[in-house]
């Protein structure tokens, strides 16, 4: 079980890489931009790793490498949990 500590670090997380200013205020995303609130958290887990060791890249993806790249692996946890209980 995860505490709200570990909610409050996925939410600073997302606040610190700007995860809204592509996501929208809310992570819903748009038409071009995935929708990342209520993701599956074991597929935003991937995600995050795929992004931060390249395996993910290309086309608009490229921004997402630049923002993962720097998350430590405590982060992406945090992240991958925040994000998908919105």
């Amino acid at each position: 079980m995860r505490t709200t500590t570990e909610h409050a670090k996925g939410a600073q997380a997302a606040k610190g890489r700007r995860c809204a200013s592509c996501h929208t205020d809310s992570y819903a995303g748009t038409k071009a931009v995935a929708r990342i609130a209520g993701q599956r958290e074991d597929y935003l887990l991937k995600a995050l790793h795929d992004y931060k060791s390249g395996a993910r890249s290309g086309g608009g993806m490229a921004a997402m490498a630049d923002v993962a790249y720097p998350l430590s692996g405590e982060e992406i946890t945090a992240l991958a949990h925040y994000l998908s209980r919105l």
